[in-house]
C-alpha cells in the first residue's frame, strides 16, 4: 500500500523544482509587442552607412576621357568606380524588364513575386525561384549570407531599410556597379569596357540586353560551347522589351541579328610607363584624368614602331619619346621604351626618366643639326 504522506512530499518537491507561473497578462504581452516594434522602428530609422566599401579599380584616363589603363581592386576584382553620369537608359530599361518590372512600385520587397515564387517552390518540391527584387539582390551582394528562410527574413528587413535610406536611382546604380559579370569582372561599366572596349552609355539595345541577362549565368560568357544559350537568353529579353513597348519591331529585328562579343576581351594598356608613373603619384585616386592625348599617343606609338627596326639594325636596342606642349608644359605623349613586354631590352625601364649624362642629351640635338 502506497504511503499518501510520501506522495504528498514528492509532489511538493516537484512543485518547488518546477513552480507554476501564471500566463503573461495580456497587458504585459501588449507592452512586449510595443517594445519590439519601437526597437525595430529605431533600427529602421537609424542612419545607414553605404552598403559597399570604396574598393574600386583605379582608372587612368586621357585628356579626351578615353581609358588608358585599369588596375585590380584590392580583392583582385576589376570593379570600376561609380560613374558620374546617370545609368544608361537602355541598360536601365533592360534590367527592369528582366529582373524587376515593379521596381518603382514596391518598397524593395515584391509580395506578388514572393507569392509566385513560393507557389512555384511548393509545386516543384524544391527551391526553383526566390522572388528576389533588385533591392534584394543589392542586399545579398553587400551582405552575402547562406540561403535559409531565417536569412531571407533578415534580408527583407535589410531591404526595407535600404529603400528608406536610398533613392530608387541610387539602389539601381548600386546594382549596376556591383553585379557580377563573369570571371573577376564586376559591374556593367567594367563589362562594357572589357568585352566591348567602350563605356556603358554607348551600349546598343543588344549589348544592354546581354549585360542584363549575364548576371544570371555569368560563366556563359567564358564558355564557348554555351554561348548559344547566352544568345538565346539575350534575344528572349529583347522580345520582352518589344512586348512591353520599350523598343519597336525594327529595333528588335536589328538587335536580334547583332552577334555576341568575342569570348575574350581586354582593357586598354596605353602608355604604360606614363600610367605607372601617375598611379604611383596618386595611389588612392579612383579616377585619374591626365593631360596625355590618346590620339597623339597612338600616332607616336605607330611612328616609333615603324622607326625602331631601323635603329635595331644599327645596334640600338631601345628608344623613348616625350612630347610636351610648349607654353603649358603639359605632357601630350609619352613612350618609355619600344616595347614594355620586351625583357631582353629592359622594356619596363622608363627611358624618359632614366638618368643620363649631359653629353648624351646633346647628341640627338647635334645629330639633328648635322
Amino acid at each position: 500500500m502506497v504511503n499518501m504522506g510520501v506522495l504528498t512530499h514528492i509532489k511538493s518537491g516537484l512543485e518547488r523544482l518546477h513552480p507554476r507561473h501564471p500566463m503573461l497578462p495580456a497587458f504585459s504581452r501588449k507592452k512586449l509587442v510595443i517594445g519590439f516594434a519601437l526597437v525595430f522602428l529605431v533600427w529602421l530609422l537609424w542612419p545607414m552607412a553605404k552598403p559597399f566599401p570604396d574598393d574600386y579599380s583605379q582608372l587612368v584616363l586621357s585628356s579626351e576621357g578615353n581609358l588608358l589603363r585599369v588596375t585590380l581592386a584590392s580583392d583582385q576584382q576589376y570593379r570600376f568606380p561609380p560613374a558620374s553620369q546617370p545609368l544608361p537608359e537602355k541598360y536601365r530599361q533592360a534590367v527592369l524588364v528582366w529582373e524587376d518590372k515593379r521596381f518603382y512600385q514596391h518598397p524593395g520587397v515584391d509580395p506578388i513575386a514572393l507569392c509566385r515564387a513560393l507557389a512555384s517552390n511548393v509545386k516543384n518540391g524544391r527551391s526553383v525561384s526566390g522572388g528576389s527584387t533588385i533591392t534584394m539582390q543589392v542586399a545579398r551582394l553587400a551582405w552575402p549570407k547562406s540561403r535559409t528562410y531565417f536569412n531571407k527574413l533578415r534580408e527583407i528587413f535589410t531591404v526595407l531599410k535600404l529603400t528608406l535610406h536610398f533613392s530608387k536611382a541610387e539602389i539601381l546604380q548600386m546594382y549596376a556597379d556591383h553585379v557580377p559579370m563573369g570571371g573577376n569582372f564586376v559591374g556593367v561599366n567594367t563589362a562594357a569596357w572589357y568585352y566591348l572596349g567602350k563605356p556603358a552609355h554607348q551600349l546598343t539595345w543588344a549589348e544592354a540586353a546581354l549585360f542584363a541577362v549575364l548576371p544570371n549565368s555569368p560563366a556563359l560568357m567564358n564558355l564557348e560551347k554555351d554561348r548559344q544559350r547566352l544568345y538565346a537568353k539575350r534575344n528572349r529579353l529583347l522580345k520582352r522589351l518589344r512586348e512591353n513597348g520599350v523598343i519597336d519591331e525594327m529595333t528588335l529585328t536589328l538587335a536580334e541579328r547583332e552577334p555576341l562579343p568575342r569570348n575574350a576581351g581586354q582593357f586598354p594598356f596605353i602608355a604604360p610607363h606614363f600610367t605607372q608613373y601617375v598611379l604611383n603619384q596618386a595611389p588612392h585616386t579612383a579616377e585619374i584624368r591626365t593631360t596625355l592625348s590618346s590620339k597623339l599617343q597612338g600616332t607616336i606609338d605607330q611612328l616609333a614602331g615603324n622607326y625602331y627596326p631601323l635603329l635595331a639594325s644599327k645596334g640600338i636596342t631601345n628608344l623613348a619619346v616625350l612630347v610636351v606642349e610648349t607654353g603649358t608644359g603639359k605632357v601630350r605623349a609619352y613612350l618609355g621604351s619600344a616595347n614594355w613586354f620586351d625583357a631582353t631590352a629592359d622594356g619596363q625601364v622608363d627611358g624618359v626618366q632614366s638618368a643620363r649624362s649631359t653629353g648624351s642629351l646633346l647628341k640627338p640635338v647635334l645629330a639633328a643639326m648635322a
